[in-house]
């Protein structure tokens, strides 16, 4: 299997419908239906124990964040959230992004 290069899997998911809609729902977003300049935030969640797709779920928040002409989706935060589950439980909010770049902590980055 051939690795996409990051910018060609961006440059698909944000110009191709039909990949678009077959393969990059996010789990949970938070926008003003029916107005695409009021995209806040897109949110994956993962089970600490299944991270298969943990790679592939940070290049869709880079995409969804990516602010550039033509990008129709264009969030404003993304945020990987990965959960224990068990004795261990826990919520990690372990990744976040803004201009398709990941930052690193909530609290100093929210208000650039």
């Amino acid at each position: 299997m051939i690795k996409e290069s990051r910018e060609n899997l961006k440059s698909r998911i944000i110009n191709n419908s039909e990949y678009y809609e077959a393969s990059v729902y996010p789990d949970i977003i938070v926008h003003k239906r029916g107005d695409k300049n009021n995209n806040l935030l897109i949110i994956e969640v993962k089970k600490h124990s299944n991270l298969k797709t943990y790679n592939y779920d940070c290049e869709k928040l880079e995409a969804y964040t990516y602010n550039i002409e033509g990008n129709s989706l264009n969030y404003s935060y993304g945020v990987l959230i990965k959960i224990k589950t068990g004795d261990n439980f826990a919520v990690e909010c372990d990744k976040w992004y803004r201009n398709g770049k990941k930052f690193e902590t909530y609290e100093n980055n929210l208000s650039e």
